[in-house]
């Protein structure tokens, strides 16, 4: 986890000030770094200047000039593998409806607790590790000139892969004795 970083977006820097009082302890021991911003913009400015891309996003739903089904649908768009995270003190139903088709993994209430915080965290540092090894599965996939089955796709009977269409699998079956 020592190359993971969390982006924490909200306008209120007291929400801010108390997410890292509330994680000081947990991001050291995991070795994660996080980062706190106060806008969508700045929060797009800091994932565009690092090398790799958040682990995760936690971001306010509810902020002035974008707001953050915005910013979420902007992040899937660009780094697929940043497993997003919405924060809000309001769940009206135009909300849920707004970012649910923005890729997000999980939603925190306000007023959280710090075990809800941290197990959400874990959950989405463990989806983001099961993304990036699909990707790299991906990749290889890819520089063998191989595809990958898809689960639409009928899987050939194995006695055509070991015996072509010519021989049949029942000549191997032992004769009457």
């Amino acid at each position: 986890m020592k190359d993971d970083w969390i982006l924490f977006v909200d306008d209120e820097q007291e929400i801010l000030d108390a997410i890292r009082r509330d994680l000081r302890l947990w991001l050291r021991e995991k070795e994660v770094t996080a980062v706190f911003v106060q806008s969508a913009g700045e929060a797009l400015v800091e994932i565009a200047k690092n090398p790799k891309p958040c682990s995760v996003m936690i971001t306010d739903l509810s902020m002035p000039h974008i707001e953050g089904p915005e910013l979420l649908k902007a992040v899937t768009l660009r780094w697929p593998a940043t497993v997003k995270i919405a924060l809000t003190g309001a769940m009206s139903p135009d909300f849920v409806q707004d970012f649910i088709y923005t890729g997000v993994f999980s939603y925190i209430a306000k007023p959280w607790t710090k075990e809800r915080l941290t197990f959400e965290l874990e959950r989405a540092l463990a989806q983001h590790e099961l993304k990036q090894k699909e990707e790299l599965e991906h990749e290889a996939f890819e520089a063998w000139g191989l595809s990958r089955r898809t689960a639409a796709e009928p899987v050939p009977p194995l006695e055509d892969e070991l015996f072509g269409p010519e021989e049949e699998a029942d000549s191997l079956e032992p004769g009457p004795s």
